[in-house]
């Protein structure tokens, strides 16, 4: 006992060690990705830097936000420190694997041993945060994984992680915005806005994008060495920066000359731009400026000026220093020259040339003063330095300034803009958008669109769908490019085709079998029973087999049970101790007992350290050989020798220590290098070359050269050169011993005479022109230069100055402020074109003055031509007056190639003239008259009278139409005519009552009687756009418009004709007669037109049954209309009329025919037309027993609703072929029932019927009717109508004769049927809403006059002959298998939801079924499929059945397939989206919309129809609303303001929702809200909705916000409606059927995104679908046929 404790001991401290070194590893490997959520308040979204690794706990190691607590360790027994790593859940759906059950990272389910899916993907890529967070633990104390859960729970003791939900009350919100340079303008901002979890940071995010301008700082610097000012503009948000420069810069000239009696100082000029300030200090010693002035001398002597300049530009100052000089010769100097002494020269300074002036060296005489210059040097021209002030750009042009470096001499030069820089980007045309080419300038933004390519054909690829035994194939035209598609090419159903059978459930001993029939084509099975068998007794019963029937396994005597013997195992040191237990009658056996590994013998093994690795003990188990390693020992100390190296005269030395015994070495005691040991060398000097000595080291050839002698001096001889009249006089001296020469003694050269600058061509705006200055002695040129040549264009800075040609142009505001960036440009004739900047317009708020004066003279320019214009191509035309000024807009301005802007006091107008061919009218004067109006003067020449009308079109400076102007128009010889402007601020003169309509369909028609104008503009329109080219004509005294279509367009069903008629201001005109024609006088229809001035022609009300229309014949006997081209035509023969028709009589007994056995297809209804007026939009479909009638008929709907429809000729109302109607809503299909339908042949035949439940309509309707080819027919009787079904055991029945008379019904079988008990004939009777019609009496008649009679039953049926009994194998209760015969003659097949075949008890009592579950099957969580057929393997439609487990049953009856599914329920949609396919999901929803929530879901529960009326005195009584709030009113569901108003469109608030959804509640359940409470902020037990808050909260249908306020006065969404609504209506979304069957169900275009919280909310809401109703969750039953798409 004590060796047992000492090792369990010994195995817990080795169990703690080993922990701590895997969670010691754990921490260390997670060391530098890690991040301590109590060390840091920085949020990074894990989504966004995701690791991937190997293996689902190492990736969540890498991606965990890690943190440090305390827990109580159960391990330790004992409180300890923890470190927890925390991760989001991703999913792909966004759903938590906790619903799954999933509870642990490796898919192990929450009761540790099931295994689920984890729906795990890659975030950020395809997996989205649930709500939930992976937590994994470890104990710092013992090492244990997850200790924290519980010694006992799975995640004990593994690296796996366990899932947890984030509490909503520690969610932070963050807003993470970044921005991204655009342009030069705007940087596109990306908001990314949410919340994050703050203990795993998952994260709940929204993002949103634009384009925001820039929000910019200026910082200034001073650039002194490029002489300006650098101002840089950095954007806050995102760094965007741009440049300016601002040139600062002043040139000094120094003064040199002979006195004169007068002060001489040095110049400035200041050079600097606008806005830059200059001061400047003068002082005569360096760093001593503190004179404002410049000192001035008057005698001679040589004087420095010391100077500092400073500029300062916005806060931004730096200062220039410098010195000039003031040189003032005597002015007898020069006399003193000759005195009669020898001058003793002596050099005094060098003057360097200048730009314009010769260099030279000044001398003067040591004793009497005389200055000479000698040595000249030519001019060094100009140097001029460029500074950009401005740097061109795409919207402005350059400014450079040129300084000479050396003189200072200026000018300054305009740069061009330089052109876009465009980035382009094609977009190709696809079949639903042009195709284009965007062309976006990525330095200023400027963009534009070009190369529009017209839109692409549909690329149509067919996908061919074969025909299977029950649908009919067809052709999807599917286009690849859009997914356009359509349906086509239909096919008819091929019927089924059964195999030879096959064995489903063999007989058993007990029960019947089943013998299943598969169709060769398609899935379709038929199924039929197999007699029982009886038991046969198997091999005898063993320890663990029991005795089994052969045949049907079952049980005959149990197992015996197993007799073990015992084998005892040792433990080793490796492996545990057990029993093997084995039975002894047969070979099963099992292990057990077990007991724990015995101790290790461990043996060690010792091994020394060296000077380079630790010594240690190796211990290794002498039974197992397991081994580990311990008691380390220090190394040992290095075993040193030294190797000394000695210094030279270049190198230090050094001693080299390296170990004896691994050989590790360094350097150390180092040493300083030895002197160097020089030899000399002299070199002596020359008159050319100094003298020195070389020292060179005898040990490392070092060498240096010292002891410079200077050179001796040249040994002259001199050469006397006299001057010329351009060249200077000299002496050449020349050495003797090294041959030097150089020139001195200068004579000055008598110089030339220079002339004034000589034009030789005058610069002009086309070419340079060419000037040069030349000595008037001897006629050389001295200096060529080139006349730039004049600007043809500008831009106004930023004084408003710019310059073209010769002339100065300054542009003004009112207020004579300057505009800036103005676009001049001048022509050859000297004709000004000026383009205002962005953002200015011609306008009578602000003038806009132009002063121009002459470059050369600044004298006012008069007469001068100017054209100016705006950005909204706003244009004036006028000259400069005496003052060479012009003020726009003005009184007066001819309208040029485009328009003229005139002003009358504070208005402005815009005239464009055109003629009858929409062609602009140049050169139109335009002056302002009198009130308010304006005059209009034509060219001379320009057509105008009735023919050639002309539209004058005014609008202001914005391009806004102005309306009811006054316009006067002078033609040649004083021809004038006068109107007022429509509201499209246009007016056709002269007025005439006919027009034709433009390329916007427009035409402008009036009539003057007497002094009044009736003038009204028409546009006309079809649904392929404007119509142009129609004749307008106006008929005033009829209040009529007359419509003559132009060629190329009809009066068409299928492309209709719009026409809106309005007076000038744009008031429709109502209840006028619009008469629209074709233009051969065919097609005549008059219409009146609507409150918006409006008919279409056709009218809605009125369709086409089928294409092609029908074209139309003239009328040739009709009034002559205007613009109607006559057609010649025939008078019909007598005999081209259409025959009458008369109703035929139905035969005693019809004629024979043969006849298939399957049932022919449903003929095809076609697609339908629709019609509708104001009140009612139908679709309507017209087909007789050969499908859908393709001929030209027309159907009318109208105002009460009711249908007209009439046939084409070739069809007529006949019982033997009737025409069947069927309505339907428009907009959601849903069947129209009540409706009156007439119908007319053309024999005048007439028949009318009401529609049914289906929408749909039969005609002729009598007592006697022949059944169709689905075995239809319907009959009328006293006003009541039946419908009739005939059909045998294998097909429909066509061509039986049904008749009806005193109440009791006859049908005559044809040919080839029979009154057979093997073929039985069914007769279903239905009313006109298809309900049964029970208790009537049918006889049933075949072709041997044999009759049988029945009395139909509850569901309206009778099945004859009737069979006497039926007998057989089998029972009627117990058996085995999910299928099995049930008396008297039916099959029945259970499913459960898994597709497992059930085994079911079964009754049978009055053709009613009852199924009883096994133990194990409930009603609760599944549903079950049931399928029952007759013996024979037929469906039994209509079959009552009940099914039971032994708490609850549920009731149904199978459909027309036989089938039934149970338990299942309807959930209708009850919500709608907006006419756009939009749901809007963020936006409020009003009052009025809530109610009509609640109103159809309590209708849709009691079966009722929505209507009420509403007590409220703001309820329209006409309103789409006004039922649905009269409805609620009834069951107390909402509640108005005390005003007695219900506001039907304000939004609806937290609050009302909540009470009107509790109320909804108490309807249907018992509803107490005694004893709840809630803690909101903003909710205490005063406000008027806390009862229903408290409710509602605590049954789980909302929360409020993370602040703890509920809100309940805000706005409540349309997400958040369907949510509380689901949840109070107990409907959840099943989200994997949403998910694959999506494209099939009502969706919006907002709502698309799975991982959206309300995506499935709003999905439950909008689709009507069948459901089984689980715990957690409902199952969508996953059929087509049960999926309902409606719109309501």
């Amino acid at each position: 006992m004590e060796d047992l404790q000492m090792n369990i001991k010994f195995k817990n401290k080795l169990k703690k060690f080993l922990s701590s070194i895997m969670a010691a590893g754990m921490i260390m490997s997670l060391i530098p990705s890690v991040s301590f959520a109590a060390q840091s308040n920085e949020y990074v979204d894990p989504a966004d830097v995701w690791i991937e690794a190997n293996g689902r706990a190492s990736e969540f190691d890498i991606n965990a936000t890690v943190t440090t607590g305390t827990i109580f360790c159960p391990i330790c027994d004992m409180p300890t420190t923890n470190i927890s790593y925390r991760v989001p859940e991703y999913t792909r759906t966004g759903e938590t694997a906790m619903n799954r059950g999933v509870y642990y990272s490796d898919g192990t389910c929450i009761d540790g041993v099931s295994k689920g899916n984890l729906d795990d993907g890659t975030p950020g890529v395809d997996a989205f945060y649930t709500g939930y967070h992976w937590t994994k633990s470890v104990c710092q104390n013992c090492g244990t994984i997850n200790s924290v859960d519980g010694v006992n729970s799975y995640s004990c003791g593994k690296d796996v992680y366990s899932i947890n939900p984030c509490d909503s009350n520690f969610f932070i919100d963050f807003d993470n915005t970044s921005y991204t340079p655009y342009n030069s303008k705007t940087h596109t901002t990306d908001a990314k806005k949410g919340k994050y979890c703050q203990f795993c940071k998952g994260t709940y995010t929204r993002t949103t994008s634009k384009q925001e301008n820039h929000d910019f700082a200026e910082i200034i610097y001073g650039e002194l060495g490029n002489q300006r000012f650098h101002i840089t503009a950095d954007c806050n948000d995102c760094g965007y920066t741009k440049n300016e420069y601002i040139a600062a810069k002043s040139v000094v000239q120094s003064y040199y000359g002979n006195v004169d009696g007068k002060s001489h100082s040095i110049t400035v000029a200041d050079l600097s731009e606008n806005g830059v300030h200059t001061s400047i200090r003068y002082g005569t010693e360096a760093n001593k400026c503190n004179k404002t002035s410049a000192p001035n001398y008057t005698d001679a002597g040589y004087y420095p000026v010391y100077y500092e300049i400073d500029y300062s530009y916005g806060g931004e100052n730096m200062t220039e220093n410098g010195v000039s000089y003031v040189w003032l010769l005597s002015d007898n100097s020069s006399s003193n020259t000759n005195n009669g002494h020898n001058h003793d020269y002596r050099y005094l300074e060098t003057i360097s040339p200048t730009c314009t002036e010769l260099g030279y060296d000044r001398f003067q005489c040591n004793e009497c003063g005389a200055l000479q210059k000698r040595n000249y040097t030519p001019a060094t021209g100009h140097d001029y330095n460029t500074i950009v002030i401005r740097d061109a750009s795409c919207q402005q042009g350059g400014l450079e300034l040129h300084a000479c470096k050396s003189c200072g001499s200026y000018y300054t030069e305009n740069t061009s803009m330089t052109d876009h820089k465009y980035q382009t980007n094609t977009v190709a045309a696809t079949c639903t958008v042009n195709g284009y080419t965007e062309h976006i300038c990525i330095n200023c933004g400027f963009k534009y669109i070009s190369d529009l390519t017209p839109i692409a054909k549909h690329d149509y690829r067919p996908t061919i769908t074969a025909p299977t035994c029950k649908a009919k194939g067809f052709t999807t035209y599917k286009c690849r490019n859009c997914d356009d598609t359509y349906i086509s090419d239909y096919t008819e159903p091929s019927g089924h085709q059964w195999d030879e059978g096959h064995i489903i459930t063999n007989s058993t001993c007990e029960s019947d079998g089943v013998m299943e029939y598969d169709c060769k084509q398609c899935d379709e099975k038929m199924i039929k029973a197999v007699s029982a068998n009886g038991h046969t007794p198997g091999a005898a019963a063993t320890c663990t087999q029991p005795q089994i029937c052969e045949n049907c396994n079952a049980i005959l005597e149990l197992p015996k049970g197993h007799s073990y013997s015992e084998t005892v195992t040792k433990p080793t040191c490796t492996t545990m101790g057990y029993t093997t237990y084995s039975c002894e009658n047969c070979d099963n056996s099992y292990i057990g007992n077990y007991t724990d590994k015995t101790s290790h013998n461990y043996k060690s093994t010792v091994t020394a350290p060296t000077c380079t690795t630790m010594g240690y003990t190796t211990y290794t188990c002498v039974d197992c050989k397991d081994s580990y390693v311990s008691d380390y020992t220090d190394k040992l100390a290095h075993n040193y020798i030294a190797d000394v190296t000695a210094p030279t005269c270049t190198t230090m030395g050094y001693t080299t220590y390296t170990c004896a015994d691994c050989g590790e070495n360094y350097v150390s005691d180092y040493t300083e290098v030895l002197p160097h040991n020089y030899n000399k060398k002299t070199v002596e000097p020359t008159c050319t070359s100094q003298g020195y000595t070389i020292y060179t080291c005898s040990d490392c050839g070092k060498e240096y050269i010292g002891d410079e002698q200077q050179p001796t001096k040249h040994n002259y001889i001199s050469d006397v050169t006299a001057p010329t009249c351009t060249e200077l006089g000299y002496t050449t001296y020349t050495c003797k011993n090294c041959g030097e020469t150089h020139k001195s003694d200068y004579i000055e050269a008598t110089g030339h005479k220079l002339s004034d600058w000589i034009i030789d061509t005058p610069a002009t705006i086309e070419q340079n022109g060419k000037k040069h200055i030349e000595c008037v002695i001897c006629g050389t040129v001295i200096n060529t230069v080139e006349i730039p040549k004049l600007p043809n264009n500008d831009n106004s800075d930023e004084d408003g100055h710019s310059r073209v040609g010769d002339y100065n142009i300054l542009i003004t505001d009112k207020n004579n402020k300057p505009i800036f960036n103005s676009e001049i440009s001048i022509d050859t004739n000297d004709n000004l074109t000026i383009k205002l900047p962005n953002g200015r317009l011609l306008s009578a708020e602000d003038i806009t003055t132009i002063t121009v004066t002459y470059t050369e003279t600044q004298q006012p320019a008069e007469n001068l031509n100017i054209f100016i214009s705006d950005t909204m191509n706003n244009a004036a035309t006028g000259r400069t007056d005496a003052n060479g000024q012009l003020s726009v807009p003005n009184t007066n301005s001819s309208t040029g190639n485009t328009n003229g802007t005139v002003a009358d006091k504070d208005k402005t107008y815009v005239v464009i003239v055109t003629d009858k061919n929409g062609e602009l009218i140049p050169n139109c004067y335009v002056t302002v008259g009198d009130n308010y109006s304006i005059d209009v003067k034509l060219p001379t020449n320009t057509a105008f009278n009735n023919d050639n009308r002309v539209t004058i079109t005014v609008v202001n400076e914005k391009g806004e139409p102005i309306n009811r102007l006054r316009v006067q128009v002078v033609g040649d010889n004083d021809f004038i005519e006068s109107g007022y402007t429509n509201i499209k601020g246009q007016l056709t003169l002269p007025i005439s009552n006919s027009d034709i309509t433009d390329d916007n369909g427009n035409a402008d028609v009036g009539e003057i009687k007497g002094d009044k104008i009736y003038d009204y503009t028409v546009v006309v329109s079809d649904e392929q756009g404007f119509i142009k080219n129609a004749l307008i004509t106006l008929v005033v005294d009829d209040n009529a418009v007359l419509v003559c279509l132009p060629d190329g367009k009809v009066i068409d069903y299928y492309n209709r004709t719009t026409v809106k008629v309005t007076k000038t201001d744009g008031t429709p005109v109502e209840d006028w007669k619009v008469t629209v024609y074709n233009k051969d006088g065919s097609g005549i229809r008059t219409e009146v037109t609507d409150k918006d001035g409006i008919v279409i022609v056709p009218p809605l009300n009125e369709a086409p049954i089928s294409k092609p229309t029908a074209t139309p014949t003239p009328d040739t006997n009709a009034t002559p209309l205007p613009g109607v081209t006559p057609t010649p035509s025939s008078k019909p023969n007598e005999t081209d009329k259409p025959s009458e028709t008369k109703t035929p009589v139905l035969p005693d007994n019809p004629t024979k025919t043969d006849k298939p056995n399957e049932p022919t297809p449903t003929p095809n209804i076609g697609d339908g037309s629709v019609v509708q007026n104001k009140n009612y939009k139908y679709k309507v479909f017209v087909w007789d027993n050969d499908g859908v009638i393709s001929e030209f008929g027309l159907i009318k709907l109208l105002e009460n609703g009711n249908i007209e429809i009439e046939l084409p000729t070739n069809k007529t109302l006949n019982p033997e072929n009737k025409i069947y109607v069927k309505v339907i809503n428009a907009d959601n299909e849903t069947a129209i029932k009540g409706i009156t339908v007439n119908v007319t042949d053309a024999a005048k035949n007439t028949a009318s019927d009401i529609t049914n439940i289906n929408g749909i309509a039969v005609v002729p309707v009598s007592d006697t009717d022949i059944t169709d080819r689905n075995g239809y027919a319907q009959v009328i009787e006293d006003e009541k109508t039946y419908n009739i079904v005939v059909e045998d055991t294998k097909t429909k029945i066509e061509n039986a004769v049904v008749k009806i008379k005193g109440g009791k019904i006859s049908i005559i079988l044809p040919d080839g049927n029979v009154l057979d008990t093997t073929n039985q004939t069914t007769v279903t009777v239905t009313d006109k809403d298809n309900a049964p019609v029970k208790d009537i009496n049918i006889t049933v008649t075949d072709k041997n006059n044999k009759t049988a009679t029945k009395a139909t039953d509850e569901n309206g049926k009778i099945t004859v002959p009737v069979k006497t009994s039926t007998s057989g194998g089998g029972s009627s209760s117990g058996g085995s298998g999910g299928s099995s015969y049930v008396r008297p003659s039916y099959i029945v097949k259970v499913i459960d939801k898994d597709g497992k075949i059930i085994n079911v008890n079964k009754t049978i009592k009055d053709d009613k079924i009852t199924l009883t579950l096994p133990n194990g099957n409930t009603l609760d969580d599944n549903y079950y499929t049931i399928t029952v057929t007759d013996k024979n393997g037929k469906v039994a439609p209509n079959i009552d059945v009940t099914l039971k487990d032994k708490t609850n049953s549920v009731n149904g009856k199978t459909d027309t397939n036989g089938q039934v599914i149970m338990p299942l329920s309807e959930h209708k949609s009850y919500i709608v989206g907006y006419p756009d396919g939009t749901f809007l999901p963020d936006d409020d929803m009003s009052r009025a919309e809530a109610a009509a929530i609640f109103a159809r879901l309590i209708s849709e529960e009691k079966g009722e129809t929505i209507s009420g009326k509403s007590s409220f005195k703001d309820t329209d009584k006409n309103g789409w609303y006004a039922d649905y709030i009269g409805y609620l009113e009834k069951y107390k569901i909402i509640e108005g303001y005390n005003d007695g108003t219900f506001k039907p469109d304000a939004p609806v608030t937290r609050a009302e929702f909540v009470s009107m959804s509790v109320r909804y509640y108490s309807l249907f359940n018992d509803v107490n809200k005694d004893g709840y409470t809630v803690k909101y902020t903003d909710v205490n037990k005063n406000y008027w909705a806390y009862d229903d808050i408290a409710y509602a909260k605590n049954i789980g249908w909302l929360n409020g916000y993370s602040d703890g306020s509920f809100r309940g006065d805000n706005k409540i969404t349309r997400a958040e409606v369907v949510t509380v609504v689901n949840r109070a209506t107990g409907r959840t979304a099943d989200k994997e059927f949403v998910k694959d069957n999506f494209t099939k169900l009502n969706r919006f275009t907002d709502v698309t995104d799975s991982s959206k919280w309300y995506f499935f909310e709003v999905n439950e809401s909008a689709n009507t679908h069948k459901t089984v109703p689980f715990s957690k969750a409902e199952t969508w039953i996953k059929f087509d046929t049960l999926i309902e798409k409606q719109f309501i």
